[in-house]
């Protein structure tokens, strides 16, 4: 059996680890590009090619992409303004010029709902896949350029392109412990407060993972693709609550109180009054996600609770 060759880039992430638990390595050959191979413990050099390489080298990524069928870039700045550029934009510049050198013909971006910039309205809003981007910042700026540099790449070259534009995602060992602070004050029994029509977007690490591993295994999707459900403020208080086995007070804030922040510019309640929902009904008309919020966010409490993070 040949196996499909698979090169990965920023593989050593959040997301990036998850993904290789799950890849099944009897049918993928997977390469590892790292700009320090110490990243990865020894369970990961065990099992993948491990490549030293970086985006800003562009000798060096055409080296680590010979031979390979699939590109998944996972790379990406997120915080240090003065490499967002740098690696956002000029990086993806080098990947593409790389697999223009090289025998990929699919690849498979990480990008952001953040780069539409709606990442609050005080009014329903039903963000798709075809709503206009606006980014507010730095970040949204340079990943949105990085979508552009792909798909014009793609109508040009002969390889195929999915644009991954996940929601929050969550999961275990996530570098900041996401949703633990909220679980917290549920098993303490603080109050939780929302607004009426207020929502929250979330994926679980492992559905995204399946979606970019499915893509793998399938020519059927090309475009953006939004990953990730939507679901109001109060429904998800309620999942945590059922899967902590604890309950607390939840309290609906009144309309006139979000009015009056709004009016004085007080940003604080925006967390509890957002109505940005990230459609993802593209992607569902075919795939699923395999686990799902409740399953996600069940082994996320577990994960919690094995560490003694949770009681």
């Amino acid at each position: 059996m040949i196996k499909l060759k698979i090169v990965i880039t920023g593989a050593s992430g959040f997301i990036g680890k998850n993904l290789l638990q799950q890849l099944d390595l009897s049918e993928f050959d997977v390469t590892l590009i790292t700009r320090n191979s110490d990243k990865f413990e020894a369970q990961f050099a065990e099992r993948f090619t491990i490549v030293e390489a970086d985006l800003l080298q562009l000798d060096s990524l055409i080296l680590a992409f010979n031979k390979q069928d699939v590109l998944v870039n996972l790379a990406a700045e997120v915080r240090n303004e003065e490499l967002l550029e740098k690696t956002n934009v000029q990086g993806t510049k080098n990947l593409i010029a790389a697999i223009r050198q090289s025998s990929i013909s699919k690849v498979i971006h990480l990008s952001s709902v953040g780069v539409v910039g709606k990442g609050f309205s005080d009014a329903p809003l039903i963000v798709d896949e075809d709503c206009k981007p606006t980014p507010v910042n730095e970040y949204e700026r340079t990943k949105l350029i990085s979508e552009q540099l792909f798909l014009d790449a793609a109508s040009k070259d002969d390889f195929e392109l999915s644009v991954l534009r996940p929601t929050n995602v969550f999961g275990e060992n996530h570098p900041f412990n996401a949703l633990l602070n909220l679980m917290r004050k549920i098993v303490s029994k603080k109050p939780l407060i929302y607004a009426n029509g207020a929502m929250v977007n979330y994926v679980y690490v492992s559905d995204l993972n399946a979606f970019i591993i499915h893509l793998i295994k399938t020519n059927q999707f090309n475009g953006i693709y939004n990953v990730g459900k939507s679901i109001p403020l109060k429904d998800f208080y309620l999942l945590l609550m059922k899967s902590l086995n604890c309950k607390t007070r939840i309290i609906k804030v009144p309309t006139i109180f979000i009015k009056l922040a709004k009016v004085l510019r007080f940003s604080k309640l925006q967390p509890i009054s957002n109505k940005v929902n990230y459609s993802d009904q593209k992607l569902e008309g075919n795939f699923y996600y395999p686990f799902g919020l409740n399953k996600g966010i069940q082994n996320t409490v577990d994960y919690f609770k094995k560490r003694e993070l949770l009681k």
